[in-house]
């Protein structure tokens, strides 16, 4: 096998060459013959190249060419040395090398040379294809007073005008001396010629001959085209090769020479080859003949030098990748098989480590050989590696080799007992590497048959189905990497295998499939990503076959009958289903590398493009190998999952998916296509997707036609390449959709589409409610253009409903459209959770069900929920708050209509934990309860957490405590952009063991999460006591840039307890940076020393006779309301929404009796409604009527009208 270098791309590294390796500071005056370049590459090659095109013309200077080089062919274009503003002047010394893979597609004065002016071309044999305009040749194109001695063409060469094998023009006083062409020479115009094309005014040709067909309209000659002077001289020549008049006028077509108005010296033609009466016809020819130049060869001289062509394998180019993404791939493969080597402490060869060796035939290392042995291409009939592992390949095969062996030896004939899939791995790996599975190693005697021992004559007593599912993918895997033949009387012929897999698929499917994928064990209900992408993998080959398989479904218990392409479509529908919003899949509860990576396999081993199938697309836009690089380490190698520590299997598998992926982009064939051959027919491909995609518009009149082009085209490629026909499968598609291939000969009309063109009367449903479908119509359009309603169509949903149908799929034939209907989990609280019918929260069982499901994730955005009286929350004993993460968090509105909750004792938080920016919090209140503990943060008792929700009208009288960053409503805001802290107040205490705390907000952030932060806290006030060791405030404990405090007050005592005070006890705030501002805020003077400790204090300091005042509730604004008799706030201001029900019972007290006025008998229903009014007050309350003496007079004097009108009845 041949072992490929690994190198720089071409471009990258000519530039290195023009800098390090080409001798630009060597001396003009240096020795003719001296060498100061050496050639050994097809890069080296490339970057003389470059040099000479880009004005280096090495004139005195000879450059020696070291090894036989292949140019890659027509992969690889060839752009030739020297033009004619930029000529080789230099000398080229071949060494008797060959340069192989010559390809030219155009262009004018081509060759491996372009133009040559007074340079030398020596000792050198050039192979491949050239196609020119003119001046067109293997070795120059154009030759001006130069010289070519002993060189050789065997390449193609055809052009217009001044075409030749050796030279195409030659200009001046040139000399081609000891040349030959094998090639075949053509023109279309003249002056074509074996070895020479045009002599123009002079040159040489001597010791020359050609043995190639020379074809042209004119100016045709076997060595030479001809002579436009006289002074050209031709001598010691023949030719043996076919000279063709291609236009059949005898115009100066010549056997030897075609137009001669030079010399022309003992030359000769083989009779039959043409005529030429300037030269001499002979039946026989010797060296003798021809001179010292030439010696005997087979029938006929040969140029004495061609004996010392050297014979040695060519040097190959590396790889030209076909796109920048092919390109990328490439540099993650390299730098994961990299990061093998650094973990694994080795230096060298990688699969030829004495430590990688001993793990032959084993996971921990055939998935890295896997890996290798694919990252390679074929060119010219020989694989090369992309990455140099010394000795490492041939090494590995060997080291399986003994294993194999001994393993045979020692168990009796077979691998293992038990696994099936030892053989398939084995095979696998050993095929990636070039080697022969079917005889691989030796037992008894005989060639060890891989194929035979662990698939179709599997020597394992229950065969591969031992391991279920997994041994019947891997089985067939195994025996399409070379497609191999199974016998006719095989013990599981290849179709067992795929019907065995199809027989297992799961009844998962979406999008109005009966089926999805598939699962470890063979049976279940729900599929796993990586057993569904290998099944996948394993099908691949059978993908574009429309054979159709007939079995019972292990799963449905029903019979099947389907063709591979229909039943992988659907898995594919599965996979995309199970895409994460990362470009990943979560597989056994974990979101891992190998997942991908199998996925990655699967979808290039059909045809598809990972980056442009919308199933494996994330909503914004996300591709699977984005999700793959998330698991990809500084190394490059790559971790099981995101954040892990490097991963063997990781590590191995994600490689391989690269090699997959980067095969696929450059059009090779599949990663477990192993066949030499596989590709051969990519013309016949080409030629079929193209009338593939031409047909395209199912209303076109000949679309029948064009679907039976494409289908014939389709066939015409070998049955083993069809799978990369890439867009068979909408050809099938299509096909089904105009009737099958038997209407193709047919007018018969077909439906080009469907529609909805009427929903079901009902599209809102609860989970578990039976569909239906009443009232729906579906439309269908026919290709003659006309519509009617469609009857025979298939609904994806029946029965009871579940929350993951909400999409109804309407299927005919291959069509398929789609409406929306709502399906909502039946909440376990009354109303829908809209505006107009909010969830209403009656209980605390009800309240403890909302934060189950937002902290399982459910965020609820954009419901409406309703408190519908107090709740007690004593059942609860440490209440878990609604919301544990900002993944996990309420997003929607919680109306508490004024009503509060009792005992919320709890060590998490209060009533909230985290909510979202969407979320409202208002109207509700923690009346009592004990929350937090000393080791946590970011309490507060409405919500401790938020990013940018709004809370109004709310209050606490619990007792907080925490480490810090809390505060009696909220804890910390921290995301979001603008929110709103309004209408609230706290009563309670609020204890910290460190800081940033407040009697409302513990911490206004500067921003989060790419976010700016700008909260608004206003008409808020604190009566409760905020206590801290550094960092508290009334209000507020931290603010940050960018908010605000307004209109807000504090009479709660804030005091810091700690030894070095930083911040210290503010009575609005304790630490204010720039770029906020507090306005309109006032403290009680007698509770806190300042308004703002650390920070511009604005606040305004008032006594607490002051705070009680009706003129400082004047300055609070219409927020504001007294607090009447001192009833509530002990005379402090109340929020205008807080309840005053005492006083302004109190006040209808008053106002009764005020009402009862001048005292008549018909005062007496409005004396005694006040008493009873007055009598009904508590005690306490009864005291602050002002007015109930004239109550007491009132009824004095109607007692004394009634005793007056007693005495005037008697």
């Amino acid at each position: 096998m041949n072992l490929k270098t690994n190198k720089l791309t071409a471009g990258l590294l000519a530039v290195i060459l023009l800098l390090s390796v080409i001798p630009f500071s060597v001396p003009v005056s240096a020795a003719e013959n001296e060498p100061v370049l050496t050639i050994g590459t097809p890069a080296e090659l490339q970057a003389f190249a470059d040099a000479v095109n880009s004005g280096e013309s090495y004139e005195g200077k000879t450059v020696t060419l070291t090894a036989n080089i292949d140019l890659g062919g027509e992969s690889n274009p060839w752009t030739a040395i020297g033009t004619s503003a930029n000529p080789f002047k230099g000398t080229f010394d071949g060494g008797y090398h060959v340069i192989s893979g010559l390809y030219i597609a155009s262009g004018s004065a081509v060759g491996l040379f372009g133009e040559v002016n007074g340079g030398t071309v020596q000792n050198l044999v050039v192979r491949g294809e050239v196609n020119g305009t003119s001046n067109a040749a293997g070795v120059i194109g154009k030759l001006t007073a130069g010289q070519v001695r002993n060189c050789g063409n065997e390449a193609s060469v055809s052009g217009g005008a001044n075409i030749g094998g050796v030279v195409g023009a030659v200009n001046g006083a040139g000399t081609v001396s000891g040349c030959y062409n094998k090639g075949t020479v053509s023109g279309t115009t003249g002056y074509i010629g074996g070895v020479t094309g045009q002599h123009w005014r002079a040159g040489r040709v001597e010791n020359c001959y050609n043995v190639g067909t020379v074809t042209g309209p004119a100016t045709v000659g076997g060595v030479t085209g001809g002579h436009k002077a006289s002074s050209p001289v031709l001598e010691h020549c023949y030719n043996a090769g076919n000279v063709v008049d291609s236009a059949g006028n005898g115009n100066n077509v010549g056997a030897v020479i075609g137009a001669s108005r030079g010399s022309c010296t003992d030359c000769f033609y083989l009779s039959g080859t043409g005529t030429d009466g300037k030269c001499t016809a002979v039946d026989t020819l010797s060296a003798a003949q021809l001179g010292e130049a030439f010696t005997d060869g087979d029938g006929i001289p040969a140029l004495a030098w061609e004996s010392s062509v050297c014979g040695d394998e060519p040097v190959r180019p590396s790889y030209t990748e076909k796109t920048e993404l092919s390109a990328q791939l490439a540099a993650y493969i390299r730098a994961a098989v990299a990061s093998a080597r650094k973990q694994g402490g080795i230096e060298g060869s990688l699969l030829g480590n004495e430590k990688y060796l001993s793990g032959v035939s084993s996971t921990a290392t055939d998935w890295m050989a896997l890996a290798m042995g694919r990252f390679g291409y074929r060119s010219n009939g020989t694989y090369s590696y992309m990455i140099d592992d010394g000795d490492g390949y041939a090494a590995y095969l060997a080291a399986m080799r003994a294993y194999i062996e001994k393993a045979y030896a020692d168990n009796g004939g077979i691998l293992h007992r038990v696994k099936a899939t030892e053989w398939h791995r084995a095979v696998v790996a050993i095929a990636a590497l070039g080697g022969d599975p079917t005889a691989f190693g030796n037992y008894n005697g005989q060639p060890i048959n891989l194929i035979a021992d662990g698939s179709y004559n599997c020597v394992l007593r229950d065969g591969p189905g031992t391991q279920g599912l997994n041994g019947w993918i891997w089985g067939l895997i195994s025996m399409d990497t070379g497609m191999y033949p199974v016998p006719d009387d095989a013990k599981y012929p290849r179709a067992t295998f795929i019907t065995e897999i199809l027989k297992m698929q799961l009844t998962d499917g979406v999008q109005g499939n009966a089926y999805g994928g598939w699962v470890l064990g063979g049976y279940g209900t729900a599929s796993d990503v990586d057993m569904t992408a290998m099944a996948i993998q394993a099908l691949a080959p059978y993908y574009n076959d429309d054979t159709v398989y007939t079995y019972t479904n292990g799963n449905s218990k029903t019979e099947v009958s389907k063709t591979v392409r229909q039943c992988v479509d659907e898995a594919l529908d599965r996979l995309g289903s199970l895409l994460n919003e990362a470009g990943g899949f979560t597989s056994w509860n974990t979101d891992n590398v190998e997942s991908i990576a199998q996925v990655l396999v699967a979808l290039c081993a059909v045809g598809i493009d990972p980056a442009k199938d919308a199933r494996f697309i994330t909503r914004d836009g996300k591709t699977l190998l984005d999700g793959l690089l998330r698991f990809r380490l500084s190394d490059g190698g790559f971790c099981h999952v995101v954040n892990g520590g490097w991963n063997s299997m990781a590590n191995d598998q994600a490689t391989y998916a690269l090699v997959a992926y980067w095969r696929f982009e450059n059009g090779m064939s599949a990663l477990y296509d192993m066949r030499a051959d596989a590709g051969d027919a990519a013309d016949a491909c080409r030629a079929a997707m193209a009338a593939i995609e031409a047909a395209y518009d199912s209303s076109a009149a000949d679309y029948k036609a064009q679907l039976k082009q494409a289908l014939a085209l389709f066939r015409a490629v070998p049955e083993a390449e069809r799978r990369y026909v890439r867009n068979y499968s909408a050809l099938a598609s299509a096909i089904a959709l105009v009737g099958g291939e038997a209407a193709l000969d047919t007018d018969a009309p077909y439906v080009t589409s469907i529609s909805v063109t009427q929903v079901p009367n009902r599209t809102s449903y609860f989970a578990g409610e039976t569909f239906d479908p009443a009232g729906l119509v579906v439309k269908a359009v026919y290709n003659d253009g006309h519509s009617e309603e469609l009857n025979d169509y298939r609904l994806s949903v029946t029965g009871e409903l579940s929350l993951g149908d909400g999409t109804v799929y309407v299927l005919h034939g291959m069509l398929k459209t789609s409406f929306s209907i709502e399906i909502r989990e039946k909440m376990p609280w009354q109303g829908a959770g809209t505006p107009d019918d909010p969830y209403r929260i009656g209980t605390a069982a009800e309240l403890k069900a909302l934060a189950d499901r937002v902290n399982a994730g459910a965020p609820f955005t954009g419901n409406v929920f309703l408190l519908t009286g107090n709740l007690d929350l004593s059942e609860y004993p440490d209440w878990v708050p609604i919301g544990r993460s900002s993944a996990k968090q309420f997003d929607g509105i919680f109306d508490g209509q004024g009503y509060a909750l009792d005992n919320l004792y709890s060590n998490a938080g209060g009533l909230f934990g985290y909510v979202g920016s969407n979320a409202v919090i208002r109207n509700v209140g923690v009346a009592s309860g004990e929350i937090g503990s000393d080791n946590r943060s970011f309490i507060g008792a409405i919500a401790g957490w938020s990013n940018g929700a709004d809370f109004i009208n709310c209050w606490n009288g619990a007792d907080i405590r925490c480490s810090g960053w809390s505060g009696g409503i909220v804890g910390t805001v921290r995301d979001g952009g603008d929110s709103i802290i309004r209408g609230c107040y706290n009563i309670g205490s609020v204890t910290a063991r460190d800081g940033a705390v407040g009697g409302i907000v513990g911490h206004l952030s500067a921003g989060g999460n790419g976010t700016s932060v700008h909260v608004t806290v206003s008409a808020c006030y604190n009566m409760g006591i905020v206590t801290a060791d550094d960092n508290a405030g009334g209000i507020a404990g931290r603010v940050q840039a960018g908010n605000e405090i307004r209109n807000c007050y504090n009479a709660g005592k804030v005091t810091v307890t700690g030894m070095n005070i930083l911040d210290g006890a503010g009575g609005i705030a304790s630490l204010v940076t720039s770029g906020n501002e507090v306005s309109g805020c006032y403290y009680d003077a007698g509770q806190t020393a300042c308004g703002v400790s650390s920070g511009e204090d604005t606040a305004t300091a008032r006594t607490a006779e002051e705070m009680r005042s009706d003129s400082f509730l004047a300055l609070l604004g219409d927020s504001f309301k007294r607090d009447a008799y001192a009833l509530v706030n002990g005379g402090y201001p109340l929020l205008t929404w807080q309840s005053t029900e005492d006083a302004d019972s109190i006040d209808r007290v008053a106002e009764m009796i005020a009402a009862i006025g001048t005292v008549t008998l018909d005062s007496e229903d409005a004396v005694r409604a006040a008493r009873a009014a007055y009598d009904a007050l508590p005690e306490e309350l009864q005291a602050n009527v002002s007015n109930h003496a004239v109550l007491t007079a009132a009824e004095a004097a109607l007692e004394a009208l009634h005793r007056e009108t007693e005495t005037e009845t008697e």
